[in-house]
C-alpha cells in the first residue's frame, strides 16, 4: 500500500528540469527579449542618425561607450557574483545574498553618480568635454539607476526567473526610443536622448527591485549582514570586474580613440560600423548570460559531462546563427548601409565588413567564457584579457592616425580573433569534455551554402537591374531560406527542439524529456 502510494506520488510529481533545459529556457527567454530590443533599436537608430548627423551621433556614441566602461567599474563584478551566490547557496541563505548584493549595488551606484556629477561641475574642462557638461551629469545619474536595475536582475537570474525580469529590457528599449524621439523633436538633442535612457532605467529599477523583494522577502537588516559577509563577493568581483573592463576596452577603445584623434564625425561613422557588427552577439550574449550560473552550479557538483554537453549545444546554436548574420552582413553590407544609415555613412561599409569577421570570432568566445570562469580559471582569463586589451589600445593608437577607420577595424577584428584563440586554450585546460559532439563538417557545409546563397542572390539582383531594396530582398530572402532548410536537413537543429523554443516564446509549460 505504502509502495503504491509512493509510486503514485512519484508519478504525479513533475520531473525536475535538467541543466540543459534550464539553459535552453533561459537563453530562449533572453534571446526573445533581445530580439524585440534589437527590433526597437533597429527602428530607432535611423531616426537618431538623421536627426543628429555624424558629429552629434559621434558625441552620443562616445558618451555611451564611456558609460559602458564606467558601469563595469561601478558594479565591481557584483552582478556575476550575485548570480553565482544565489545559485550555489541554500534557500535559507539566499535572502542574505540578495539583500546584501542589492544594497552594495545601490551604494556603489550612488558613489559613482556623485563622482560623475562632480566631474561635470569642475570649473575647467577640455573644450570637447566642456560643451558636454550636462550630458556627462546625465550619464552619471544613469549609473545609479542602472546599477540597481542590474543588481535586482541578477537576483532574479540566480533564482532562474529570467523570463519574469527580461521583459523589462523591452520596457527600457521602448521608453528610451519613444522618449528619445520626443526629445529630438523638441530640439533637446543628445541631452534629450540621455534623459530618456535615464528615465527608462529608473522605471526598470523600481519594478525589478519590487519583484526581487517579493521573491526572497528582502529585509534591510539582512542587507547589512550580507555586506559584512561580502568579502568573498568582492574577491570574485575584482577578477570579474577586471575581465569585463578589459572586454569593454576591446569593445570601445577604438571608438574612443577615433573620437579623440579623428573627431566626432568620424566617430559617428565608425559607430555605425560597430553597431552592425555587434548584431552578431545577440544570440551568443543570451547564451553566455544563461550559461554562467548554470555552469557554476554544475561544477560545484562535479557534473563535468553535463557542462560539456550544454556547452556543445550552445556552441552549435551560436555557430548556426552567427554564421547566418556574418555572411549576410559581409555580402549585403553596401545596400544595407545605404538604406539604413544614409549616404553620409557610406564610409562605414568596408570597416564594418572587417569588423564583422572579428565579431564572429568574439561571438563564439562568449560561449566559452562561462565554461572558463565557471570552472575556476577566472584569474588566467583576466590576465590574458588584459594583454589583449593592451594590444587593442596600443594598436589603435598606432594605426588610427595613419590608416583611419580602416586601421581601427583591422586592429579590433584581430584582437577579437585572438580572444577566441585564448579562450579555446583555456577551455582545453578545464578537464571538461567539450567539443566532441559538435558536428564540424556539417557546420562547414551549412556555412558554405549560406555564402553561395548570399552571393547568388546579390548577382541575381544585379542581373535584374534592381537597386538596394531588391538586392536585400532577394539576397536576404534566399539566405534565410537556405539557412533554415540546410540546418534542418543536415540535422543541426531538430523539429522537437524548435517546438521547445516555441513553447518558451509562447509562454507554455515545457514537459521534461528526462
Amino acid at each position: 500500500m505504502a509502495k503504491g502510494a509512493a509510486r503514485s506520488e512519484a508519478t504525479a510529481a513533475p520531473a525536475r528540469p535538467s541543466a540543459a533545459d534550464r539553459v535552453a529556457t533561459a537563453a530562449t527567454a533572453i534571446l526573445l527579449v533581445s530580439t524585440v530590443e534589437l527590433a526597437v533599436g533597429f527602428a530607432f537608430i535611423p531616426i537618431v542618425v538623421r536627426q543628429l548627423g555624424p558629429a552629434q551621433y559621434g558625441d552620443y556614441a562616445s558618451l555611451m561607450a564611456a558609460a559602458g566602461i564606467a558601469q563595469v567599474l561601478t558594479n565591481l563584478g557584483l552582478f556575476s557574483a550575485i548570480r553565482k551566490g544565489m545559485t550555489e547557496e541554500r534557500a535559507s541563505a539566499r535572502r542574505r545574498v540578495a539583500s546584501g548584493g542589492l544594497l552594495l549595488c545601490g551604494l556603489l551606484g550612488l558613489g559613482a553618480s556623485v563622482a560623475g556629477i562632480a566631474l561635470a561641475l569642475l570649473p575647467s574642462l577640455p573644450l570637447e568635454l566642456d560643451r558636454l557638461r550636462f550630458p556627462i551629469a546625465l550619464v552619471a545619474l544613469n549609473l545609479l539607476v542602472w546599477n540597481v536595475f542590474q543588481g535586482a536582475r541578477s537576483v532574479l537570474f540566480g533564482l532562474h526567473r529570467e523570463s519574469s525580469v527580461e521583459p523589462l529590457r523591452v520596457v527600457v528599449a521602448v521608453v528610451s526610443a519613444v522618449g528619445g524621439i520626443v526629445a529630438l523633436h523638441v530640439g533637446l538633442g543628445v541631452s534629450g536622448l540621455l534623459i530618456a535612457v535615464c528615465g527608462a532605467n529608473g522605471i526598470a529599477a523600481i519594478i525589478s527591485v519590487r519583484s526581487a523583494a517579493a521573491q526572497v522577502r528582502l529585509r534591510l537588516g539582512d542587507g547589512w549582514v550580507g555586506l559584512r559577509a561580502g568579502r568573498q563577493w568582492v574577491t570574485f568581483g575584482v577578477y570579474t570586474t577586471l575581465g569585463i573592463v578589459f572586454a569593454q576596452l576591446l569593445y570601445y577603445a577604438d571608438l574612443l580613440i577615433v573620437v579623440v584623434i579623428l573627431g566626432s564625425s568620424a566617430a559617428g561613422v565608425y559607430r555605425a560600423a560597430l553597431l552592425l557588427s555587434e548584431m552578431l552577439w545577440i544570440v551568443p550574449g543570451a547564451l553566455q548570460v544563461s550559461l554562467l550560473h548554470n555552469v557554476s552550479g554544475l561544477w560545484a557538483r562535479d557534473r563535468r559531462r553535463e557542462i560539456g554537453a550544454i556547452t556543445d549545444r550552445a556552441m552549435t546554436i551560436a555557430l548556426l546563427l552567427t554564421g547566418l548574420l556574418t555572411v549576410g552582413l559581409v555580402v549585403l553590407a553596401g545596400p544595407f548601409v545605404r538604406l539604413y544609415f544614409g549616404p553620409p555613412f557610406a564610409q562605414a561599409v568596408l570597416p564594418m565588413q572587417i569588423l564583422v569577421v572579428g565579431a564572429a570570432a568574439f561571438a563564439l568566445a562568449r560561449i566559452l567564457n562561462p565554461l572558463v570562469e565557471g570552472t575556476g580559471l577566472i584569474r588566467q582569463n583576466v590576465l590574458a584579457s588584459g594583454l589583449l586589451a593592451a594590444l587593442n589600445v596600443g594598436g589603435n593608437l598606432l594605426v588610427i592616425p595613419r590608416y583611419g577607420l580602416l586601421g581601427a577595424a583591422i586592429v579590433s577584428a584581430t584582437t577579437y580573433v585572438l580572444k577566441l584563440v585564448q579562450l579555446v586554450v583555456l577551455a582545453r585546460r578545464t578537464a571538461v569534455p567539450w567539443g566532441a559532439t559538435i558536428r564540424w563538417g556539417r557546420i562547414l557545409i551549412y556555412t558554405s551554402s549560406l555564402v553561395v546563397a548570399a552571393v547568388g542572390g546579390s548577382l541575381l539582383a544585379g542581373v535584374l537591374g534592381g537597386g538596394s531594396w531588391l538586392t536585400l530582398a532577394i539576397g536576404g530572402g534566399l539566405l534565410l531560406a537556405v539557412a533554415g532548410s540546410s540546418a534542418l536537413g543536415l540535422g543541426l537543429v531538430g523539429v522537437d527542439e524548435l517546438r521547445s523554443w516555441g513553447s518558451v516564446i509562447l509562454g507554455r509549460p515545457r514537459s521534461s524529456q528526462r
